[in-house]
């Protein structure tokens, strides 16, 4: 065989020792996980029986578990004392702000009464309601007309041969235009009657500008009778203090409106820790749960009978099943481990195989190996073996090993590989008999006069390992 194929076939074994080690890394992890899910099960087992005892809270006679009780209901006692506070609250900033929102109508009514009896007021409003009536008349009419001069407007700009004579200031003092070009600006300014069109374009721009004055002026006019109407109005407010009503009564608002969602919040709370979804009953729950897992069965169980529920009965005889799912699972991991242990051990003694391989059979091209296929297999197989170390597994490959296309071989036989590795019937023992520690002597001078005729192929190793019969450090 040549090396690159010996080499492919310690590649090979290497990487079925690690495929199956990775098999029995997932099998630890499985196990590991399947142990934490039962555990977490288990955990929430025990947060059910908590739940349901909380729920009804009974006496017990168990100092800490009762603690626990009370906490509970002192949560219950302060939230119920909260919302009643709350609500009492809200009571005496609702009939404030009922009292306020009566002085306000009142002092309205009031204000109402003044300006009715006010002469200035009353002529005030009046010519304030006339320039209201005639604004709202004129920005109609300014809104038409200036869509409907605009959009003329707009197609005189859009004509390219009125603008080209716009732009050529024709008909103006300063145009200049000589020879043939005055004449074909005359003959367009014809053609498209410029004359009259650009008169109607001054008359609509001065229409525009006409009208936008004429609705200036009249929004002006409202403005000014609204202001003189609103400054009555301002002090005749100011005098009845208006202006500060309005304000408290906007701030007691805010303020009742804060308080009812105060109450809101707080009566949802309670109403969650009745019923076992807020956070105050989830932390004593997980308190009691972490409480019931020190008990015993038999003491959780009579905890349970002091309930009314049957649920938690239930509940309680799941238990025993899981921790006997789980005593079954941490039985196993000894044996699991033990594997992993095993075969990262062989991993290992297959990978420094074949990395001293690689360290002695350089160039790779140069030599070739007398040993069949199942020979090989049967002699990497020998790793399987804890008193056979690699070095000793290259040291037989060595052995074999001679130049290519070379008359000085080195046969190996049958007898070779059953004289190298002598197994008991335990898988953990090797014994070494007289005949085959001669034969790999015999072996060894063999390889090393092969050696010495052919250029060298001596065998070194980096590894710290010894075994085998000879040093590490030695050479053949």
């Amino acid at each position: 065989m040549l090396g690159k194929a010996v080499k492919n076939r310690i590649e090979e074994k290497t990487q079925g020792a690690k495929a199956s080690l990775d098999d029995a890394y997932k099998k630890l992890h499985d196990a590991q996980q399947k142990i934490l899910s039962l555990q977490n099960n288990k955990v929430k087992l025990y947060q059910q029986i908590a739940r349901i005892f909380l729920l009804e809270s009974p006496k017990t006679t168990n100092k800490q578990i009762q603690i626990l009780v009370d906490e509970l209901q002192e949560v219950f006692c302060h939230l119920n004392k909260r919302t009643d506070e709350l609500e009492q609250i809200s009571v005496n900033y609702q009939q404030k702000v009922n009292s306020l929102q009566e002085q306000l109508d009142e002092k309205m009514t009031k204000k109402i009464f003044q300006l009715e009896n006010n002469p200035d007021y009353v002529s005030l409003f009046t010519i304030f309601k006339k320039a209201e009536e005639r604004l709202n008349k004129e920005s109609k009419n300014y809104q038409l007309s200036l869509d409907e001069f605009t959009q003329k407007i707009e197609e005189y700009k859009q004509n390219r041969c009125y603008n080209y004579l716009i732009e050529r200031n024709f008909g103006k003092d300063s145009y200049k235009g000589f020879w043939i070009f005055r004449h074909l600006d005359a003959w367009v300014a014809r053609f498209i009657n410029f004359a009259e069109n650009h008169k109607n374009q001054k008359t609509l721009e001065a229409l525009i500008k006409e009208s936008q004055q004429r609705y200036e002026t009249i929004k002006t006019a409202h403005r000014l009778a609204s202001e003189k109407k609103e400054k009555i109005e301002h002090d005749i407010e100011e005098s009845l203090g208006l202006p500060q009503l309005r304000n408290d009564l906007n701030q007691t608002n805010l303020i009742l409106e804060n308080y009812k969602k105060q109450k809101s919040l707080t009566d949802k709370t309670l109403n969650d820790s009745l019923s076992g979804h807020s956070k105050q009953f989830n932390e004593i729950s997980s308190k009691l749960a972490k409480l019931l897992q020190q008990q015993s069965i038999n003491e959780v169980v009579q905890l349970t009978l002091q309930s009314n529920s049957l649920e938690d009965d239930k509940v309680i005889q799941q238990i025993p099943i899981l921790d006997r799912k789980i005593q079954q699972v941490e039985q196993s991991l000894p044996t699991i481990k033990h594997t992993v242990e095993a075969l990262e051990y062989t991993y290992m003694r297959f990978e420094q195989t074949l990395s001293i391989f690689i360290q002695n059979d350089i160039p790779s091209s140069y030599y070739e190996y007398n040993i069949s296929s199942s020979k090989l297999d049967e002699l990497l197989n020998n790793l399987l073996n804890k008193d056979i170390f690699p070095e000793t597994i290259v040291h037989v490959l060595i052995s074999c090993r001679s130049q290519a296309n070379s008359n000085k071989t080195i046969n190996w036989s049958s007898s070779n590989s059953t004289s190298m590795f002598s197994t008991t019937s335990s898988p953990k023992q090797t014994s070494w008999n007289s005949s085959s520690r001669s034969s790999s002597t015999s072996s060894n001078s063999s390889s090393k006069a092969s050696s010495s005729s052919s250029g060298g192929s001596g065998f070194s190793s980096s590894s710290s390992t010894g075994g085998g019969g000879f040093k590490t450090t030695d050479s053949f």
